[in-house]
């Protein structure tokens, strides 16, 4: 294994000699060696004297790297040569054609992630690099296609706008939305994929629907790009509800179940991280109101757990308990619901701040339902704190 310093120090060396073999009458010289050195011979020297060559005849770089890429010792090195050495829309497509000869693989690619070089490159040709990466069985294949995308179309400087067809087949690719629980997602893969998913929502609102549906249909599976409802890639599931409500609640209400499966529960702890506010209510309570015994109480356990009076905002807890809080299913879930939390003060001194709190708000309530509901819960408070402060008594708290 060569050290990187190694590497870099080999590189510039290629590097200057070349600039100074202005016939490049070593090339063959360089090149026998280079075989010589077998499959474990690294190309760092070879790289920066083929750069050197790159920027001063561009013509013969192409040329010499054709014949590269019919060596049979040799051609299997054409990605990280080319990457290490220079970039045209030839030289892509000349990694491209061995990659479908089978001489390079899909993985092969990555190494063109690192840098700008693909900076230059025609978008026809990127594209071409692009359908073959999905195409590809490779394990790797689409987490290296998302890389090169997101570089490609997303960097400031890009004067590119994201294809439609090809950036939704990248975002909904098979392999990013199956289960894979021995595979080892590229830490990068979330970040790039909201990146472009974000952008495809800019650029195609009307089309983003098709790619919410295939969020909804796998959320929460493991090892998909959507795996759990706290993935950064849901903020492109809330950008695409903000534009299409009423769509989104089409496709979420056939997957809430029942069943109450894991993907329903995952959904419903995504709802109820304040989603559900971007849902018109009244599609909700229609919702409810289909079967009121069974969705009324389920929609307790996922509204957001906060209470207000408002004229311009809604209150999805208090509509809740305004139109159904007469069932007592209700207000036992909502109950469960607002008592998820977490507190790093005493807890007696938590509850006693939670009871005030709902007694406040009961003041400028005038339902009924609602100042039940209150009544009820502070009755439970109230016995949480009586056990709390025992408790912390008898740890001398």
């Amino acid at each position: 294994m060569v050290s990187n310093q190694r590497g870099c120090e080999g590189f510039s060396f290629g590097y200057e000699l070349g600039k100074r073999d202005h016939d490049f009458e070593l090339l063959l010289m360089i090149l026998e060696a280079q075989k010589s050195a077998g499959e474990e011979g690294i190309i760092f020297f070879i790289g920066g004297y083929l750069r050197a060559m790159f920027e001063l005849d561009s013509y013969r770089w192409e040329s010499e790297l054709d014949k590269l890429a019919k060596d049979n010792e040799l051609k299997s090195k054409i990605a990280e040569l080319t990457w290490r050495s220079g970039m045209s829309d030839r030289a892509a497509l000349r990694v491209l054609n061995l990659a479908k000869e089978g001489i390079i693989k899909a993985s092969d690619f990555h190494v063109f992630g690192w840098g700008s070089v693909i900076a230059d490159l025609s978008e026809d040709v990127l594209q071409l690099w692009v359908e073959f990466l999905l195409d590809s069985d490779e394990e790797t294949a689409v987490s290296i296609a998302l890389d090169l995308f997101y570089f490609y179309y997303l960097r400031k400087e890009s004067p590119y706008n994201i294809p439609k067809y090809l950036t939704l087949s990248l975002l909904t690719h098979k392999s990013l939305f199956t289960t894979q629980l021995n595979m080892v997602r590229n830490q990068m893969d979330e970040f790039h994929w909201e990146g472009i998913g974000k952008r495809f929502v800019e650029a195609y609102p009307e089309d983003s629907i098709a790619l919410a549906s295939v969020m909804l249909e796998h959320f929460g599976e493991d090892g998909t790009i959507i795996d759990n409802y706290h993935s950064k890639t849901l903020d492109v599931l809330n950008q695409i509800t903000k534009k299409h409500p009423d769509d989104i609640w089409g496709l979420v209400e056939k997957y809430l179940g029942p069943p109450f499966d894991s993907r329903a529960f995952d959904i419903r702890q995504w709802l109820r991280r304040e989603a559900i506010t971007l849902i018109p209510a009244t599609k909700l309570w229609e919702w409810v109101d289909k079967d009121v015994d069974n969705r009324a109480w389920y929609l307790a356990t996922f509204v957001p757990k906060v209470l207000f009076h408002s004229d311009d905002t809604i209150c999805y807890a208090r509509e809740l308990l305004v139109r159904y809080g007469d069932r007592e299913d209700v207000r036992r879930n909502l109950m469960a619901n607002f008592s998820t939390e977490g507190w790093s003060r005493p807890a007696s001194a938590h509850y006693k701040g939670k009871k005030a709190s709902l007694l406040k708000f009961r003041e400028e309530e005038d339902n009924d339902n609602v100042k039940r509901w209150i009544d009820e819960y502070v009755s439970d408070i109230e016995i949480n704190i009586e056990y709390e402060k025992a408790r912390e008594e008898r740890r001398g708290y």
